[in-house]
This record gives C-alpha cells, sequence and structure tokens, in this order.
C-alpha cells in the first residue's frame, strides 16, 4: 500500500524506467489520484501562560480526533498529572543527540520539546521524505512521520515562558520555541496541510 498518491507515484515511473531498460522516451505520462478520510494530528506545544489553563488546554487536546502528540518536558508532565496517568521516558528512542521519546497512556507520541523540534524543522526544511527516517526509534523522525502523514494538524501552542530556556548562555534556538511552531506551521501548509494553531 502507499502513504500518497506522490509514493504511488514515483513506484509506477520507477517500474516504467525499468522497463525502458532506464530510457524513458516522450511516450510516458503517469498521473495518480488517491482518494481517502483525511487524517488528522494534535500537537501540544508548551504550557499555557496562565496555569488554570492548564485543564482546558488539556481537554481540547483529548477532545480532538485522530492522532495526538506532546511535545515538551513540562508539557508531558502536565498532561501525565492532569490525567492521573504516569508519564515513561524510553531511553532506548535516544540517537543522533536527540532526546528520549516518552510514553503516556492514552496519547501517540510524547517527545522533548524545543530540541526535538528543532531537528524535526530541520528535516522539514530538507524536504526528506517520510522513507528517510521510516523505523529510527527516535522523537524527531517519529514526529516528522506523524506531520507528513496528517492532513489536519492542530497545534495547541502554550505560551508560558520556560526559565530553562531563556538563559543567555543557551543556543538561539532554545529560546524560540514559539517562532518554531510558526516556521512548522508555515511549512506544513506549503507542503498542502491544512494547519490551525490555537494559543494559550
Amino acid at each position: 500500500t502507499f502513504e500518497d498518491a506522490q509514493e504511488m507515484c514515483d513506484a509506477l515511473i520507477h517500474v516504467c524506467q525499468r522497463l525502458y531498460a532506464g530510457e524513458i522516451g516522450d511516450d510516458v505520462s503517469v498521473a495518480t489520484v488517491m482518494v481517502r478520510k483525511p487524517r488528522y494530528l494534535t500537537l501540544m506545544i508548551g504550557l499555557p501562560k496562565d496555569k488554570s489553563k492548564d485543564r482546558e488546554m488539556l481537554e481540547q487536546f483529548m477532545a480532538s480526533e485522530g492522532k495526538r502528540a506532546v511535545a515538551g518536558g513540562s508539557t508531558s508532565q502536565m498532561v501525565a498529572r492532569e490525567l492521573g496517568r504516569e508519564l515513561r521516558v524510553n531511553l532506548g528512542s535516544m540517537l543522533d543527540n536527540i532526546p528520549p521519546t516518552g510514553y503516556i497512556e492514552g496519547i501517540d507520541l510524547v517527545v522533548e520539546g524545543t530540541l526535538t523540534i528543532e531537528r524535526t524543522l530541520k528535516y522539514l526544511r530538507e524536504g526528506r521524505k517520510k522513507v528517510s527516517v521510516m523505523y529510527k526509534p527516535d522523537g524527531a523522525s517519529r514526529l516528522f512521520s506523524a506531520l507528513l502523514e496528517a492532513d489536519d494538524i492542530h497545534i495547541l501552542m502554550g505560551t508560558a515562558v520556560n526559565p530553562a530556556h531563556q538563559s543567555p548562555d543557551l543556543p538561539e534556538t532554545l529560546q524560540l520555541k514559539s517562532r518554531m511552531a510558526e516556521e512548522l506551521s508555515q511549512i506544513l501548509i506549503d507542503r498542502g496541510k491544512k494547519v490551525t494553531v490555537t494559543r494559550f
């Protein structure tokens, strides 16, 4: 089975190239159309500026259809606390200096925030395909795959300032989670995704 029409098109072209011994003439055209139900992803990044909004943000997150992903250590802790569930860390998922993923029952993907999102953005900027990170266990590869699979992405963006990320000694990328979310949204829109951002 194919993930999308482009993947199907690429596979047909590859078969055609083999049949023509690598030298396709000008008499070959391939067009594909894939019809399926939309795939939804809700991504929660960061905590609300007003702590009293934690429950409201979480309720919106849990009520969403499709897959759910949480990005951020503090955010993951809040989700686990509010749901009354355990947050477990998967140290076996560390790869290429990307922090480990986590697990919360009922949540499809739990990743660290800024460093993971920055690496995911790097993959998107490079125009990578999902196959380039297939079977990789790290958070950035899994978040990248989830974003590419989804058609309709809702980002719940917490606007609380993480004091740990405001030190001038830290790389600039650690201070720019909000801008990274904006860039993430724009790249995904440019790739044909429907993206909605709700700030808390």
